[in-house]
This record gives C-alpha cells, structure tokens and sequence, in this order.
C-alpha cells in the first residue's frame, strides 16, 4: 500500500485486548525509513513499509490496519508461530518411550503451527525496546498444546543498516520437547492482488516431498529436472504448482550456526527485491493458494488466492516423527537459537 510519510507515534500503545491481557503495538524506526509495526499479540509483524518517491510508502506484507481482526480472521499474518511450525503427523510424537498427544487443528488430524492455541494466538510481554528494536517474551508451560516442558521463548526484531529487519529467536526449556519456530510474514512487494508476476528464487538443491495432508514422505529429493528447481529466478505464474513445501538450504543441512542465503523475491513493478538469509536448514515457501480473507487487509482490498507469499525459515516438518531429519529435540541446559534477516533494496 502506497501511502504519504505517517508521523511516528514512540512508545507502546494499547491497541485493545484478548483474553483480558491488554495488547500493544510497537513503532520501530530505522534511519534508512524502514518502519515496522509490532503487536504484542502473536508478536505479528501488522505492517512493515518502506520509503518510496514522492514521500509515499510501500507497504511489503499482508495484514490488517488495525489489531481487531486478527485474533478471528487472520490467517497466521505476520506471527511468530509455534511451539512446533508446520505440521506433526496425527497430532503425536513419541520422546523418550512416551506417547505425546497434541492439540490436532488442521482437518482433524494434524497438529499445524503448534496447536489451536499456538504461539500466534498468544499475547507476549514485552522484555524490551527501544526506537529500532523490540523483544518480546513467552513463557510455555509444560503440557501447552501436548508439548511436554516449560519453555521460555523470546523474539527480538530490530531494524538495521540498509533496510534490514533481524528476527532473532531464543528458546530454553527445563525437560526435552520438539522446538521449531518461525515468522509466517506474507510478502507483496507491490500492492497488486496477487504475487504471480513476483519473481522467486529459493537458494536450495532439495525439496522435501508430501503426501497426504502434507505430511513429508520420508525423503529428501534433488530439485533439478523438477517443477521446484527454483535456483534461477522464475515468475511465480509460470510454476506448474501450488507451493507450499519445505526446501532443504544446502550441504550441512543440520548446521544451526551459519547464517546462508535463502530466497529473494523480485517485484518488476516497484523494482523492490526482498532477500532472506537465515540459520535454520530450511524454508516453507507457501504462495498463498489458499488465502481467502473476508475483510479488507491494508490495500483496502480482500486478500484472494496467492495475495502474498511466505518465507518461512525453520526446521523440516513432522521431525518428532522422522529420525532421518535434523534433531529439533530441545533439551534442558541448551538453546534454541534462530536468526533470520529480511533485507530489501531498490533494483
């Protein structure tokens, strides 16, 4: 959404309520003009916007002007989600020779993005903050959704040089539970009603393949020769496919350390470019073939199928399930430590 410059309220302010916890909103500012609104809820990203000609704004991820829709129409916009992102099989796990039932909210049979009452739908405090960072805190109590073990979690955003936004992830727990969080921000880098003239590249040599209910099938298989070798930008209207997989970023896949680059996103319309790097194995691409909001988001308009696509850095999905894929079992003593940064430039 392109708009005039908008004065900078500091501080946060209360923007409403949500199982009588008060919910706030943060204003980060960085020199350069990128500007992100925080909510305190979910720790959703409600709007993050840069500096275009003329003194107007362009507006790079789906959401909605205000924070009264998001607890019953919002489709994870912009949310921190977990305790698990993506999916577990038959909502269950076996750890450590005990059955873990979780709360299965997807068709009945599979837990998605940690539960009906996951992360995304959760009201954070806020640790800290100042003009260009926020951290948020949450704390988990052993049996949340099905997980076992308390687990402490916080959220860092803070806005860098040259248009960069830093997601920084930390997890603790005091018993073993699966850890995998990501941010479910949908990008449109043009205000057009859907991404298909975007253009996509994924850094990635693998692609994880699903079956039934999108759960993986066990494999890790090559992208070349395949509708998903994205090594090369293509326009996302010419991909013979509904995405929304996990690609595998690179050799050393389990290496949680290393920051590596994971996609860009071009829109030719407003020569905006998004590039993502991130610390985690890999990435959910989901182009939003399934979008279908009833209410009009910050265009003014409704968002359809393929309003936005998702860049979800994080861990494979079903991983409690699948020994083959890299740990995500989050023990006492150690940290969850996930890093992402969403930088975008003028092409």
């Amino acid at each position: 959404m392109t708009a005039p410059g908008r004065a900078v309220r500091s501080g946060p302010r209360r923007v409403g309520s949500h199982l009588g916890r008060d919910v706030h909103e943060i204003t980060l500012t960085a020199e350069d003009g990128l500007q992100a609104e925080i909510l305190t809820f979910g720790a959703v990203i409600r709007d993050l916007s840069l500096p275009m000609a003329a003194g107007a704004r362009q507006s790079v991820v789906l959401g909605f002007p205000s924070f009264d829709p998001y607890p019953s129409q919002s489709p994870y916009f912009g949310a921190l989600v977990g305790r698990y992102a993506n999916r577990i099989a038959g909502g269950r796990f076996t750890l450590h020779g005990q059955t873990h039932l979780l709360d299965r909210n997807e068709a009945g049979g599979t837990t998605l993005h940690g539960g009906k009452g996951g992360f995304a739908s959760r009201v954070w405090d806020i640790v800290d903050h100042s003009d260009r960072h926020v951290t948020l805190g949450l704390v988990s109590a052993d049996g949340d959704q099905g997980f076992p073990g308390t687990l402490h979690v916080t959220c860092r955003y803070s806005l860098g040089p040259d248009n960069g936004l830093e997601v920084a992830l930390l997890a603790r727990t005091d018993r073993p539970t699966p850890v995998n969080l990501t941010q479910h921000s949908y990008f449109n880098l043009d205000d057009g009603p859907d991404v298909s003239d975007h253009m996509l590249a994924v850094h990635a040599d693998r692609v994880i393949p699903v079956g039934q209910n999108k759960i993986p099938l066990g494999e890790i298989v090559s992208v070349a020769g395949t509708p998903f070798d994205l090594r090369q930008p293509r326009r996302l209207g010419d991909l013979a496919l509904a995405l929304d997989h996990t690609f595998v970023l690179g050799p050393g896949s389990a290496d949680a350390t290393r920051m590596r680059p994971v996609a860009e996103l071009t829109s030719s319309r407003t020569n905006l470019r998004l590039r993502v790097s991130s610390t985690k194995p890999g990435v959910q691409i989901y182009d939003g073939h399934m979008l279908d909001v009833p209410i009009p988001g910050h265009t003014g308009r409704h968002y359809g199928a393929g309003a936005g696509l998702c860049i979800e850095t994080q861990f494979f999905p079903d991983s409690p399930n699948q020994p083959q894929f890299p740990d995500t079992i989050l023990v006492a003593g150690a940290a969850y430590d996930h890093r992402s940064v969403y930088a975008f430039d003028h092409i």
